[in-house]
């Protein structure tokens, strides 16, 4: 997986073009955060009709797009919400970090919440809680290999 790099966009001239843009919508258009947040909607369904696109999902169009035309699509959403942000004159920043560190959470909720795999023998559901160091119960063993290395049933707190 490759993570997104937003720099080279947001340290250039296509950010500024964007609050050109947002402004020129709010001196001339009368686009407002709730016009925007419809725009948003509608952009969200081009990239659902992209996706049913690419992987041909519809039986009766077959495959309509390209990944190209996907990744397009949701580059448009993220452009829209930009110019949202800047026609509420809202630092997104703030808003972004707390979003992220949410999703964060429950994806370490969700990950403490699956069955464990010991590293020994590869064997499923071995614990349903990680053990850590100093765990008060030290019987709890794999049920496959029954635990021939306890030092490889311990799981890191990270």
């Amino acid at each position: 997986m490759t993570s997104p790099n937003f720099n080279e966009i947001l340290d250039s001239d296509y950010l500024k073009a964007l609050e050109e843009t947002a402004q020129h919508y709010i001196e001339n258009g009368g686009v407002t955060s709730t016009l925007q947040v419809i725009k948003l909607q509608e952009e969200v369904g081009e990239v659902a009709a992209a996706l049913i696109g690419f992987l041909g999902s519809n039986p009766r169009k077959g495959v309509t797009h390209t990944l190209d035309d996907f990744c397009m699509e949701l580059a448009d959403v993220i452009a829209t919400v930009v110019v949202a942000f800047m026609i509420l004159g809202t630092d997104p920043n703030p808003y972004l970090k707390r979003q992220i560190e949410k999703t964060i959470q429950r994806l370490n909720d969700y990950n403490a919440s699956q069955p464990r795999t010991c590293p020994t023998c590869k064997g499923y559901g071995f614990v349903s809680e990680p053990i850590k160091e100093g765990d008060p119960d030290p019987t709890r063993t794999c049920p496959t290999c029954n635990g021939a290395d306890k030092s490889a049933l311990l799981i890191s707190a990270s």
